[in-house]
C-alpha cells in the first residue's frame, strides 16, 4: 500500500528525476493515451491514491481507458528501469497486473506474449460492449475467444485426420481383423439359429 506522503513523494521525486526514457503523467489523459498508442511494447507504473502500485503492460486492457487524473502513470519501454526508479523514489516495488502479467512469472517472462491485432470498428465496439456487459478487461475476453477457436479448430484437425486415415485403410488388412469377422459371424449365426 501507499501512503499519502508517499504518493506526494513519488510526484516530486518524478518532477526531479524523470529523464527522457520516461513519461510520467498526472492530469494529462490525452498525453497518457498518446503515449500509449506510440509505445506498445512499453510499461506503465500506475500509482493510484487508494495505495494500490501496479504494473501493467502498455497494451493491458484494466488501463486502457484509466483517465490519468486518477493516479500518476509512469510509463517507459524499459519494465526494469520502472521498478528501480519505483524502488529509489519510494522504495517499494509495484504488484505486476494479474491480467496482463497472467501466466507468466513475476517478471513476465514466462508464456504470455503480446500479440496485436487490428480490429475494425465495428469488432472492436462489439468487443468493448460485452466486456462492459461482463465487467471483464476486453483484453481477457479476447484472449479466451482465440483460445476457445484454437481448441475447436484442434479438435477439428484431429477428427479430420482420423477420417481421413479410417477412409485410406477401408477395406485393408488393418482395418479387418480376420479373427474378430469370424467371430462376429459365428455371433450371427448362433443367434439366427434361436427361436
Amino acid at each position: 500500500m501507499l501512503a499519502n506522503k508517499d504518493f506526494t513523494s513519488l510526484k516530486r521525486y518524478l518532477e526531479r528525476q524523470a529523464a527522457g526514457d520516461v513519461a510520467w503523467f498526472w492530469e494529462d489523459d490525452s498525453g497518457y493515451h498518446e503515449w500509449i498508442a506510440k509505445n506498445q511494447h512499453g510499461y506503465v507504473f500506475n500509482v493510484v491514491k487508494d495505495g494500490n502500485l501496479v504494473l501493467h503492460r502498455a497494451t493491458c486492457g484494466t488501463i486502457a481507458d484509466a483517465k490519468a487524473h486518477f493516479g500518476i502513470k509512469v510509463c517507459a519501454l524499459d519494465r526494469a528501469r520502472l521498478e528501480s526508479l519505483c524502488r529509489a523514489a519510494i522504495d517499494k516495488d509495484p504488484r505486476p497486473c494479474r491480467v496482463c502479467f497472467a501466466r507468466s512469472d513475476s517478471r513476465g517472462n514466462g508464456s504470455t506474449r503480446n500479440l496485436h491485432i487490428p480490429l475494425s470498428p465495428q469488432v472492436y465496439s462489439l468487443l468493448r460492449d460485452e466486456a462492459s456487459r461482463a465487467k471483464r478487461p476486453a483484453t481477457v475476453l479476447a484472449r479466451q475467444a482465440i483460445e476457445d477457436w484454437l481448441r475447436q479448430r484442434r479438435r477439428a484437425e484431429i477428427h479430420e485426420g482420423i477420417a481421413r486415415y479410417v477412409a485410406e485403410m477401408a477395406g485393408t488388412g488393418v482395418d479387418l481383423d480376420p479373427a474378430l469377422e469370424a467371430a462376429s459371424l459365428e455371433h450371427l449365426a448362433d443367434s439366427e439359429q434361436r427361436p
